[in-house]
């Protein structure tokens, strides 16, 4: 199951699937008994929460550890990376029926609904989940909790509930002020109400009462996903380039909203020592930062419309030269990768007042065979960043 978890971190999941396949089979055939039900705990709160529910409709429980439902939450979390959803939706609602009380598991449920574009389904999905949340470990209460929370309001927006889903997104925040995916979305519903008011009639009726304000279709396009990087790159990143323990301090603050050193850390190190942060606002929409101790900070997206990231990293770098710093473009060119043009833009900046130096360099490709499609990166005291610009190995 390590290995499993390990390869799902590293964006491998065919070769996670089959191991967390034999893992699903070697408990069902240790654990499962005619007649008894089965639950799979990660907690003692959990646990007496399974024993009580069995007790109450009579009938004959074992409670086991975390591992039988987390290979069947393995197996889901493969299968959606590999685009079977029906397959993963059946996984997930396995690990849910080990698990019923594990927030995590209903609210990744909640994203298959999502995914699937059933935002009423979706929504009570992540309300289970939140509820759950009251049992959930300590250490991990705040992050499901505020998972959930988003969850539902996701489905608010596409129920054209923008009110219901600010609330939401602000009991977020209420929790953890540096939510950057509730800030962004609040930005989002902010835009689109903005946006109803200018479709309102003369007369004062809204043209587009009871329609949902906003095309799920293109809440997980390229180019949504390139907004939200860039907006993350231009809070973590660009906003703290000359002072990276600064950045340091802000991301150990936002926790549990970002995870550090996920089990797949090591990997993208390149054995520097540093620290990485899955910033990932969901399964489909994956993204990793990663500080090391020499100051260079690097942002990689699953998925990122090149044109959108081109032109505003381009803006973001050129408006520095307001700031006190003289801004040179050093190279703009198009390389052959993995079937398709691989982008590489680096600029020199240059702080008048101390000479003090950094690269900006980013790189994009829309290849869909390219398991990395965006890459941002400031290396500081004239570090190349050749080696920052590349792109792990195609899918298979």
């Amino acid at each position: 199951m390590l290995r499993a978890l390990s390869l799902i971190q590293a964006k491998k999941p065919a070769e996670a699937l089959p191991l967390a396949q034999q893992a699903v089979a070697e408990y069902e055939k240790r654990y499962r008994e005619i007649g008894v039900i089965s639950f799979s705990s990660r907690s003692l709160v959990e646990t007496l929460a399974y024993l009580g529910q069995a007790a109450n409709a009579n009938t004959p429980a074992k409670v086991h550890g975390p591992w039988f439902g987390l290979a069947y939450f393995t197996q889901g979390f493969a299968l959606v990376d590999l685009h079977r959803i029906p397959e993963a939706r059946q996984a997930f609602d396995a690990a849910i029926l080990l698990s019923p009380q594990n927030s995590k598991y209903l609210s990744e449920r909640g994203n298959i609904d999502a995914l699937e574009k059933n935002w009423r389904a979706s929504f009570d999905r992540f309300k289970q989940a939140l509820d759950a949340a009251q049992l959930s470990p300590e250490q991990v209460k705040t992050s499901e909790t505020t998972r959930a929370l988003r969850g539902m309001a996701f489905a608010e927006v596409e129920l054209g509930d923008l009110d219901a889903a600010k609330a939401l997104h602000e009991r977020v925040l209420a929790l953890d002020p540096t939510n950057a995916m509730s800030r962004s979305e609040l930005r989002y519903i902010e835009g689109q109400k903005q946006r109803a008011l200018k479709l309102r009639t003369p007369a004062g009726i809204d043209a587009n009462a009871g329609a949902p304000v906003a095309n799920p279709d293109l809440r997980f396009s390229p180019e949504a996903q390139a907004r939200a990087l860039m907006a993350l790159w231009q809070d973590t990143c660009l906003k703290h380039y000359d002072q990276p323990l600064a950045l340091r301090t802000a991301l150990v603050k936002a926790r549990p909203s970002y995870i550090e050193n996920p089990p797949n850390a090591i990997s993208f190190l390149n054995g520097e020592p540093g620290s990485v942060w899955d910033v990932s606002s969901s399964v489909y929409s994956q993204r990793v930062l990663v500080l090391l101790d020499n100051g260079v900070c690097e942002i990689r997206a699953q998925k990122a419309s090149a044109k959108e990231v081109d032109a505003a990293f381009a803006q973001s770098v050129e408006a520095l030269a307001a700031t006190g710093v003289t801004v040179r473009k050093l190279s703009d060119a198009q390389v052959p990768d993995y079937g398709g043009p691989l982008r590489k833009t680096v600029y020199r900046v240059q702080r008048d007042s101390d000479g003090r130096l950094w690269h900006f360099g980013a790189g994009t490709t829309d290849s869909p065979q390219a398991v990395t499609q965006a890459v941002l990166a400031i290396s500081p005291d004239g570090a190349r960043l050749k080696n920052k610009l590349t792109f792990p190995a195609a899918k298979q």
